[in-house]
């Protein structure tokens, strides 16, 4: 049901019973899926930064070919690869074009 016990629902029913409306557990049930949701894409954007760099890089360049590898081998868009390597995507795309 929530991820509680049955007796702790019922235990918390009894002593907060009105506290709540339904209307506020379902905008609080679906701030908590948005807060997973944003913590899972976290937790992804570490692991793809722990297997694209090795290293720190300062250059452009390096930053560009980091980008286009998240891309590439960890299957993630423009934005976020650019987001993971401190870039702006204008100056990726004029960096790919030259």
């Amino acid at each position: 049901m929530l991820g509680i016990s049955e007796r702790t629902y019922y235990r918390w029913r009894d002593r907060y019973s009105g506290v709540v409306s339904m209307l506020d557990y379902r905008a609080l049930e679906h701030e908590v899926k948005v807060l997973r949701k944003r913590l899972d894409e976290r937790d992804q954007d570490v692991h793809n930064l722990i297997q694209a760099l090795t290293g720190r890089y300062d250059a452009l360049d390096d930053r560009v070919r980091i980008a286009n590898g998240l891309m590439e081998e960890c299957q993630v868009s423009e934005r976020q690869a650019c987001r993971l390597a401190s870039l702006n995507r204008s100056t990726k795309r004029s960096q790919n074009k030259g």
